[in-house]
């Protein structure tokens, strides 16, 4: 949950991990780039743990200015942890995200800024022209196919941490393990517009990357997530579906079975007691119970979540009325 008194119309957010070479000049750039759009705004820079003295370099910008604003993690706990984090300190009625690195423009951020000034919930920057070598390039285009034939949210560049929010849209969201590149759909289940704008992708000039690297153990960490967003966006609110109709399937293929060798048995008089095929069945007919049961405690649990909690099983963009 983020801040509830806003405050400030803008929060631009920044996770920043080992980047010490780099605040200061984004820093700068995001100052420049909001000259002339944004007056009141907060720069919220969330070091995940750095070790290179980046803390330093943040905390004497934030003694010259008050609108940037630490946040400091006592460990490095991800990228998704740090967008977290900020979201839950930013006080702006919109919110802007992209990375330290610099290979974001923040000169991008009030064409994203106009894009949602048009009605739109949540602006996704794309890079259309990457500076990635084909190592990095590939990966991302296969995760960006995988994601929207999953998720359904069609976007070219899910990997862009370039993107504007309102507030509205990110206040019930929470994110853990690389969920941070999946807010899009995630959000998509309360129902958003959203839209994309090419945003400019320079060449990495200082340091190393950290949150970017596509390894097998990352990309093993996205499949794991995106299965659980699917989850969460498909049957978050009716578990039965999902498990109960798999127990079913399951179920009645071992019941069929058991019928067909019982029918063997009593009308033929064959011997089914050693045939794999009785195995089958009854493996068939537990695995079915048990996803039943499963259904039924996924039931048990999002009642008990939305019912404990008070939360309603929707969200409303706008109430009209007398008093309205």
């Amino acid at each position: 949950m983020i801040q509830e008194a806003p405050g400030v119309s803008l929060s631009i957010i920044a996770p920043v991990y080992n980047e010490a070479s780099n605040i200061r000049p984004l820093y700068d750039e995001i100052a420049t780039a909001l000259k002339g759009v944004a007056e009141d705004y907060e720069v919220i820079l969330v070091d995940d743990g750095s070790t290179d003295g980046g803390f330093e370099i943040m905390e004497a910008l934030h003694r010259m200015d008050p609108r940037l604003v630490v946040v400091r993690f006592r460990r490095n706990f991800g990228q998704s942890a740090a967008f977290a984090a900020g979201f839950h300190h930013a006080r702006g009625e919109v919110i802007v995200t992209l990375d330290a690195d610099l290979q974001n423009d923040p000169a991008d951020i009030p064409s994203l800024l106009g894009k949602l000034a048009e009605g739109y919930d949540v602006v996704a920057g794309w890079r259309k022209n990457r500076k990635d070598n084909i190592v990095r390039r590939i990966p991302s285009v296969l995760a960006n196919w995988l994601i929207a034939r999953t998720t359904g949210v069609h976007l070219h560049d899910t990997g862009c941490s370039l993107r504007a929010y309102r507030r509205e849209v990110i206040e019930n969201i929470h994110l853990y393990g690389e969920m941070h590149r999946f807010v899009p759909a995630l959000a998509s289940w309360i129902g958003i517009t959203l839209a994309e704008v090419p945003v400019n992708h320079r060449p990495r000039t200082r340091g190393e990357a950290k949150y970017g690297r596509f390894g097998l153990d990352r990309s093993f960490r996205v499949i794991l997530d995106l299965v659980t967003v699917y989850f969460l966006l498909g049957f978050f609110g009716r578990p039965m579906h999902l498990f109960g109709g798999v127990g079913l399937v399951s179920g009645t293929l071992g019941v069929i079975i058991g019928l067909y060798l019982s029918a063997l048995k009593v009308f033929a008089g064959q011997d089914i007691g050693d045939r794999p095929l009785l195995l089958l069945a009854v493996l068939l007919a537990i695995i079915g119970v048990q996803f039943l049961a499963m259904g039924l405690l996924g039931e048990i649990l999002v009642r008990t979540y939305y019912e404990s909690q008070d939360k309603p099983t929707y969200h409303v963009r706008t109430v009209l009325s007398r008093d309205r």
